[in-house]
């Protein structure tokens, strides 16, 4: 059986999806749930409306998890929660399952321990884990929809812990990564923000794709669409004033960017949006 020894190595593995399931749970409070035989697939759960106590069923391991925590479990973990705080009228935790398999079929185990993962901007997470879960609620089932929005979730957990791991190597650019992680909108130039670290621009851009997978510049670029998707959903927000919060100009240029990172154009993202909460608020 393949193994991968965490979820970063899905980030330069080939691999296949199974076993998709997402859904909104809803836990009272101080309630328990046993997993008392060996769990049949991995999963991944975003804490959005509560907090809990993850014991394994061995009492070898006791996790608190505070509200806005993103977790993951094994397949084959056995274990008992203890959910507590949860808020009434909203979901308490979002999740996700799945299986992997190798181009051959076979079955890859991930041997990655229960525990909370590592997330700089738990609204995205929240957000690719919803795009999940609007796809299962949607009357016509497509799986070719639900495993792309599966790809995205996990490819951003897969990123994330994978910078983890190359953090310690561009400690030296530290101050840089979290500058453009707390604020894509800051406006310092990649110059300027080596300097801040004591590095050559070809240097600090180095590190940071060693880092992120991705050059500084595309990063930053990356973060601003992010946000856009946030923006757009919120009705609050037309195109041209989101275009304006996230620093373009020109709000053509925006639409183009937009529609060549995610396929289509901000009016249609909207729109898709819109009437898939709809649905969900009808189900």
């Amino acid at each position: 059986m393949p193994i991968f020894q965490s979820l970063s190595d899905l980030c330069t593995a080939d691999f296949n999806l199974s076993t998709l399931v997402a859904m909104e749970q809803m836990w009272i409070r101080k309630r328990s749930f046993l997993m008392s035989h060996p769990r049949p697939t991995n999963a991944l759960l975003f804490f959005s409306g509560c907090s809990a106590v993850f014991e394994a069923a061995d009492q070898s391991t006791a996790l608190d998890i505070p509200q806005g925590s993103l977790f993951f479990i094994p397949a084959g973990a056995e274990y008992n929660w203890i959910f507590s705080n949860a808020q009434a009228g909203c979901a308490s935790t979002l999740l996700f399952e799945f299986n992997l398999t190798d181009p051959l079929g076979q079955t890859i185990r991930i041997a990655q321990a229960p525990g909370i993962l590592a997330q700089s901007d738990p609204e995205r997470t929240a957000l690719l884990f919803h795009a999940i879960i609007a796809e299962f609620a949607k009357p016509a089932y497509s799986p070719a929809r639900v495993k792309a929005a599966a790809y995205s979730l996990l490819s951003a957990v897969a990123g994330e812990g994978r910078r983890g791991m190359a953090y310690g190597r561009a400690a030296c650019i530290a101050r840089g990564i979290r500058y453009l992680e707390e604020d894509p909108l800051q406006a310092l130039s990649i110059r300027e923000i080596a300097e801040l670290c004591s590095v050559s621009v070809n240097y600090f851009e180095r590190l940071f794709r060693e880092y992120a997978g991705c050059t500084p510049t595309e990063y930053r670029l990356q973060r601003k669409m992010e946000k856009a998707k946030l923006l757009l959903a919120n009705e609050t927000f037309n195109i041209r004033q989101t275009a304006a919060e996230l620093g373009f100009d020109d709000c053509a240029y925006f639409c183009r960017v937009f529609r060549k990172m995610f396929g289509c154009t901000p009016s249609q993202y909207r729109k898709v949006y819109q009437s898939t909460a709809e649905t969900e608020h009808r189900l």
